[in-house]
């Protein structure tokens, strides 16, 4: 008896699919050609009874899911399945989770118009030929977690409702993305784009996440719309397009490689309050280039955007191209442009940097002016970072007298770093009336007399016959006074028209 049924055992396997899938569980579909089923046999098959049979074996296996395992959600594994080249399900509704592990296209594969109502699930594919997914409605998830796609992927204007996956992907030719519109969190982490790629008009409505994904060839975000948080952190770009792109969220570009084209430029909008609109960054949400590096700064350009909340410490933007693009601005009496590192309260030895390399870079295209408030940054951050000798002072009040009363101090306060000769004007003037009233209500000068007095001690003449009766020290006081506040007006009348 048990040698019967061994035999018995023995015919069933000789005339089942020998595939093993998860847990070495066999196949048990019926033999197709060299011991495999349709469905693993990995040589040349009728694509057209492939398709017939791979949607019979859809409607077997949701019927035992339904009622023998009584689920409401069946789920429908596709272990190791060979698909071959010209395979198509156009139009075609599927209503139960699908899950293809490992699956192999052979060639060309097409779900044009497909619509899934369940999630769907890529593990580990390969697409050997173009995959179609034009089109295609994803009311769940979708899953291609490390697909390898060796032609060209399409999917434009398909729709992701739930969340999109392409963690760790691989598009050896063009990946196009155009029109897509992607409504749940999506991520394409780690994946690599060794050819063309476009997300020309794609919106993403969720956090997006292209963290250490490549783009080794050219990749165009023209017209895109990020409404979340969109990461970029540490991946790189050989050729990037970031033209009419639009940001509502957090954009992180940190630790970013920016090998040769690199630009962000808003064209759309001519009016005066709709030109910069590129990186919105609603409420506390910041654009962040820290730490990135500009391979070819000089092929990299900033044009007509906002980026009054983009970080820029650690990162080399000396001979980036600015062109028209908006600040943000800080200062209670005199409001200067500054960097929103700044703002922040960044490191000031790090934002100084910063501020060092960003003036360079407009002095360097005689755009003085704009440098002219870069440099008061960089002085003001060398002020507030309280060096002494290379090393920071870490004592609270010795750090509160070397960030209000050293010289670097009295400098900004008499004529803002040598930036404002306006500024010195002022405090000659100051200066001139506070001793003429001395010289007035202590001493006994006339009104115009002290104001004489005082111009002449202030400008370094000798003291005539009145003027000897003054005290030396408030007189030298004076004279001080005037050789310092002289010097800052000229020094910062010359800065100005040297320039």
């Amino acid at each position: 008896m048990k040698n019967s049924q061994n035999r018995v055992i023995k015919m069933i396997e000789d005339n089942t699919c020998k595939f093993e899938g998860i847990n070495s569980t066999r196949c048990g579909e019926e033999v197709y050609n060299d011991g495999h089923c349709i469905f693993h046999y990995k040589g040349k098959k009728d694509v057209n009874e492939f398709t017939r049979k791979f949607l019979e074996y859809l409607r077997k296996e949701e019927e035992i899911e339904r009622h023998i395992s009584e689920t409401e959600n069946p789920q429908i594994w596709c272990n190791g399945f060979v698909f071959p080249h010209g395979f198509r399900l156009i139009r075609k509704k599927f209503s139960v989770e699908l899950l293809f592990f490992e699956p192999k296209f052979q060639g060309l594969v097409s779900f044009i118009y497909a619509t899934f109502e369940k999630p769907v699930r890529f593990f580990n594919p390969k697409f050997k030929g173009p995959a179609f997914f034009r089109n295609t409605c994803f009311e769940s998830d979708a899953e291609f977690s490390h697909a390898e796609f060796y032609d060209n992927a399409f999917f434009q204007h398909a729709t992701f409702n739930g969340k999109a996956t392409f963690i760790d992907s691989m598009f050896k030719k063009s990946a196009i993305f155009d029109n897509a519109r992607f409504s749940g969190a999506t991520s394409f982490e780690g994946a690599k784009f060794d050819g063309s790629t476009t997300f020309t008009d794609t919106t993403f409505s969720e956090d997006v996440e292209f963290t250490l994904a490549r783009f080794l060839s050219t990749v165009s975000f023209k017209d895109t719309k990020f409404y979340k948080v969109a990461s970029f952190k540490a991946s790189f770009f050989r050729n990037c397009y970031f033209e009419d792109t639009e940001f509502y969220g957090k954009v992180d570009f940190s630790h970013a490689h920016f090998e040769e084209d690199a630009v962000f430029e808003y064209i759309k909008n001519n009016e005066e309050n709709q030109r910069y609109s590129i990186f919105a960054c609603e409420g506390d949400s910041k654009v962040d280039f820290r730490y990135s590096v500009f391979n070819q700064p000089e092929k990299v350009k900033f044009v007509k955007i906002d980026l009054s909340k983009a970080l820029f410490s650690h990162s080399n933007i000396e001979n980036i191209r600015f062109v028209d693009v908006k600040w943000c601005f800080t200062g209670k009496v005199i409001k200067r442009k500054a960097i929103y590192d700044e703002i922040i309260g960044e490191d000031p030895y790090f934002v100084a940097e910063a501020y060092r390399r960003l003036r360079k870079n407009y002095e360097s295209n005689l755009r003085y002016p704009e440098a002219g408030d870069f440099y008061i940054g960089e002085m003001e951050m060398k002020r507030l970072s309280a060096t002494f000798r290379g090393n920071e002072v870490k004592n609270k009040i010795v750090k509160f007298l070397f960030q209000n009363f050293s010289l670097t101090s009295f400098y900004k306060y008499f004529s803002l770093y040598g930036e404002n000769y306006w500024l010195s004007l002022i405090w000659i003037l100051m200066t001139i009336l506070i001793f003429s009233a001395v010289y007035h209500y202590c001493y006994g000068f006339e009104q115009l007399q002290a104001i004489e007095a005082s111009i002449a001690t202030f400008l370094q003449y000798p003291p005539n016959q009145q003027n000897i009766k003054l005290p030396i020290l408030l007189t030298l006081s004076e004279r001080l006074a005037g050789i310092t506040f002289i010097a800052l007006f000229v020094l910062a009348l010359r800065r100005r028209f040297k320039r």
